[in-house]
């Protein structure tokens, strides 16, 4: 720094004592009492670093100029300039910061990875491989994660094998149902069947009861199959209603 009287001349400080500064923008307004400050390129003998884009700050020097008020009257200048640091001779002073603060940083990376894969990735690969399972008709895959991970994740597993659960005995009792309604339905088809061959084959040899009563089977037997179907459609209306009713 220098100090400088209300003329401008370098009083104590530095080398330019004697020299008069009075001339310099900031330091004149300064003398008018008020505070001042320039920014100004630095003319050094020192090579630029090879990272000079990064670290502009070696090229410029910051001048400030605050004025010393005794009763009211400027009675001299503190005049200030200083070099802002070099960002990479900073960052190189501070290598043992930097350099943990890295690990740190990667260290944390590397936590918040595992903790993701422990309870993200991995049940949901879970998931997918009971749904493969489950898909291949593997009843056994109808059971809980071992490792839900988060809540969201349990209660969405627990859901999907609800549904998985919930469709398997769907399809017990369709299959279940079809064995039942094609033994009702080869019933009356078998003796409608017999009754028709009958009368194919042997009907002229038959008196009139005979072939009368054979016809009376047929049409019982095909009443029974309409009766049959008309109730596999109202069952089928029932299961495709929704819950408001509508189908």
């Amino acid at each position: 720094f220098r100090l400088l009287d209300p003329k401008g001349v370098v009083i104590a400080g530095r080398e330019e004592i004697g020299l008069s500064l009075g001339a310099v923008e900031e330091v004149r307004q300064a003398l008018a009492g008020r505070y001042a400050s320039a920014l100004r390129q630095r003319i050094s003998d020192e090579p630029p670093p090879s990272l000079y884009s990064v670290s502009r700050g070696t090229r410029v020097r910051v001048f400030v100029a605050m004025p010393v008020a005794v009763d009211s009257k400027v009675a001299g200048v503190v005049y200030l300039s200083r070099t802002p640091n070099n960002i990479v001779k900073h960052l190189y002073g501070e290598r043992g910061k930097v350099g943990l603060a890295a690990i740190a940083i990667l260290g944390g990376t590397l936590l918040i990875g595992l903790v993701f894969l422990r309870t993200v990735s991995r049940p949901i690969y879970a998931l997918m491989e009971r749904t493969k399972r489950i898909a291949a008709g593997d009843r056994d895959a109808i059971r809980p994660l071992d490792h839900h991970g988060t809540r969201e994740m349990a209660a969405l597993s627990d859901a999907f094998l609800d549904m998985a659960e919930k469709l398997h005995a769907r399809s017990d009792s369709i299959q279940t149902f079809a064995t039942h309604v094609s033994h009702e339905l080869k019933s009356p088809l078998t003796a409608i069947q017999g009754a028709a061959e009958l009368l194919r084959d042997s009907g002229s040899a038959m008196d009139e009861g005979e072939r009368r009563r054979f016809s009376n089977n047929i049409v019982t037997d095909a009443e029974r199959l309409n009766l049959l179907v008309r109730r596999l459609l109202d069952l089928a209306r029932a299961e495709n209603l929704a819950p408001g009713g509508e189908s």
